[in-house]
């Protein structure tokens, strides 16, 4: 958020871009059956965004780098 004054003039949002071959590596696993879980140091509902822009049913938010290898 940029203010002037107090006012606020202008807002940004950052976001990552998906590889474009993201949601198919995933669909291919899942044709394979195998279980696709998403651990992410990231925000609940920013995980959740890309989780159903991937299809990937089960995710796990908010981890810090050693909560993921446990």
């Amino acid at each position: 958020v940029l203010t002037k004054d107090g006012i606020i003039v202008a807002s940004f949002v950052f976001e990552d871009a998906l590889r474009s071959d993201a949601r198919a590596a995933v669909e291919q696993l899942n044709n394979a059956r195998i279980s696709v879980e998403m651990l992410s140091g990231d925000i609940a509902v920013a995980c959740g965004e890309v989780a159903e822009m991937l299809r990937i049913d089960r995710f796990v938010p908010a981890l810090l780098p050693s909560g993921k290898v446990e």
